[in-house]
């Protein structure tokens, strides 16, 4: 995995505040940052060394962490993250 991708795993692990068991994770370049995917459900951007909540899920889990900024949304990560792995 590449360095940025894991820098960016990494900020939202340490973003999360509650008691959560990370059972699987997908990451990949999006736009200008990293899409870091949780348990399949929490979605976050990260650019700039600044994790970014892309849905509520991950805003629960991570209540410090801006919204993404507008054209970076959940859909349109998971979309692209299950072409990357295609």
């Amino acid at each position: 995995m590449e360095e940025r991708i894991k820098g960016a795993v990494q900020l939202v692990k340490q973003s999360i505040e509650i008691n959560l068991r990370v059972n699987h994770l997908r990451a990949g370049p999006f736009g200008a940052g990293v899409a870091v995917v949780v348990n399949d459900v929490g979605i976050y951007w990260v650019n700039q060394d600044i994790a970014h909540a892309a849905n509520g899920i991950a805003k629960s889990w991570s209540p410090s962490c801006p919204y993404a900024p507008l054209g970076i949304d959940a859909l349109g990560i998971l979309v692209e993250l299950e072409e990357q792995n295609d």
